[in-house]
């Protein structure tokens, strides 16, 4: 299955579908912050599945394209300058 790159946007949580699937409680482009007890930001793209539910979410605008690859699968424009600047990390 292809894969988007995604920032969260605002304060709009974003369920990471396949998370929830396997059993975790997780949002797309959000991490657990203990020391604000909450889910924050991601500082770099998170890589999420390009399934009909994620898609959905950029498109109406809970999620942001993070790259070209992602802004197309998802038929909308990319906003470069709400991209983070950081690139993910080499696995």
């Amino acid at each position: 299955m292809a894969k988007l790159r995604v920032c969260a946007v605002g304060t709009a949580l974003a369920t990471d579908y396949d998370a929830i699937e396997a059993g975790v409680r997780r949002f797309a482009g959000r991490r657990v912050d203990p020391e604000k007890g909450g889910f924050v930001p991601m500082d770099e793209p998170d890589e999420i599945s390009a399934r009909a539910e994620h898609v959905q979410a950029v498109r109406e605008g809970d999620l942001e394209a993070a790259d070209e690859a992602t802004a197309a699968i998802c038929g909308v424009k990319l906003k470069t300058a709400a991209a983070p600047k950081k690139t993910p990390k080499e696995i």
